[in-house]
């Protein structure tokens, strides 16, 4: 998940362009790929970007559960959807039956982001062999499935192999396999980790997410999604801003909420809804101090990270761009290098600051 990678991913474009965050040692990406432009639109006017759905698409706000002790609170706060992640080694698939059960029992609907072998990703004859294990878990009756997680980095995809192209064909054998198992189930392209450390295309590590992004859309790449993925878990400051983040080079659409959603649904002209598959912002209150990799949101505040999730929830209900949100995340209890639970709503301490905020955005 790209929470996992905002610290390495954003470290490789130190050594890129030599950029560094007013706040910590964290390297703000590179704008040479010209996503200034989607940073610069501006939330007054709905951010238009020149790219608007011209009618009003259902969304949807569900979260990212690390267990099923917050189920009823997450209906209670407006939530439909609840996200899992898993990973497929061989080529076994997992009996998600109880899981689906507890899920669907709640009043929720389950979304599973399948991540596979990842030494075999860019293996064509491998997408066939994954294509079935989706099918398999589209029938178990799981409700939406995003394939693979972050492709467009080598650490996902393997070195040298990270290629537009292939994961459009990986994504092609995916979404015939799915519909054809259950019709219903939705299939998301997997989310970009948003980065600008590629110099504006590809090198052997990975592509700069507008890049890989626009490759899609000419490769028609959505025709085999119902909707294309997108992460933001790497703001400092709140939905509304669309400029002067506080680090080096503060013009790059991944520091801002506006800037990568119009930069992922740009890409296909607004053809194709966007689904944050992670959306989430880290505050180290109650908790500890922030690890280094993630000093960039020392100053964030659990008030902040209540009142930014609202505000996201309502301009991506009200944009015509979203489909679905699904926040980084409910529970986890994860401190380390990785803070995981520096992003949770639900506290380590059982405080939800942010229930109270979605809640009254979402009407409950």
């Amino acid at each position: 998940m790209s929470h996992k990678y905002v610290a390495a991913v954003l470290a490789v474009t130190v050594a890129v362009i030599g950029l560094m965050p007013a706040q910590s040692g964290l390297a703000a990406p590179s704008a040479a790929s010209g996503a200034a432009s989607g940073a610069a639109s501006g939330a007054a006017s709905g951010a238009a970007s020149g790219v608007q759905q011209s009618r009003r698409i259902p969304f949807e706000l569900g979260g990212h559960i690390k267990s099923l002790d917050y189920l009823g609170p997450m209906r209670d706060i407006g939530m439909t959807w609840a996200k899992i992640q898993i990973v497929m080694p061989d080529d076994s698939v997992p009996d998600l039956s109880a899981m689906i059960q507890a899920v669907h029992g709640a009043g929720l609907k389950l979304l599973v982001g399948a991540v596979g072998n990842r030494a075999r990703a860019a293996d064509r004859a491998y997408h066939r062999v994954f294509a079935r294990q989706l099918a398999a878990l589209a029938r178990q009756r799981v409700d939406a499935i995003e394939v693979w997680n972050e492709p467009n980095l080598d650490r996902e995809y393997g070195y040298g192999k990270v290629d537009p192209a292939n994961y459009t064909n990986m994504l092609r054998e995916a979404y015939r396999a799915i519909k054809a198992a259950r019709r219903s189930t939705l299939v998301i392209g997997g989310g970009l980790a948003p980065t600008g450390a590629f110099g504006g295309g590809c090198t052997a590590n990975g592509c700069d997410d507008d890049f890989f992004l626009s490759r899609l859309a000419r490769l028609g790449a959505a025709r085999y999604m119902d909707c294309m993925g997108a992460h933001h878990n790497a703001g400092m400051i709140g939905p509304d801003q669309t400029d002067n983040a506080p680090v080096g080079k503060p013009d790059h659409h991944s520091w801002y909420f506006w800037g990568t959603l119009n930069v992922t649904h740009d890409a296909f002209r607004g053809r194709l809804p966007v689904c944050w598959t992670e959306l989430g912002y880290v505050t180290g209150e109650g908790i500890g101090a922030l690890p280094g990799g993630f000093s960039w949101a020392s100053a964030t505040t659990l008030d902040n990270q209540a009142q930014w999730l609202a505000r996201a929830v309502e301009l991506s209900r009200d944009s015509r761009k979203v489909r679905l949100m699904i926040i980084w995340n409910i529970d986890s209890r994860q401190w380390d290098e990785d803070p995981q639970a520096g992003y949770s709503i639900f506290r380590p301490n059982g405080e939800c600051r942010a229930c109270e905020t979605i809640k009254s955005v979402m009407g409950r």
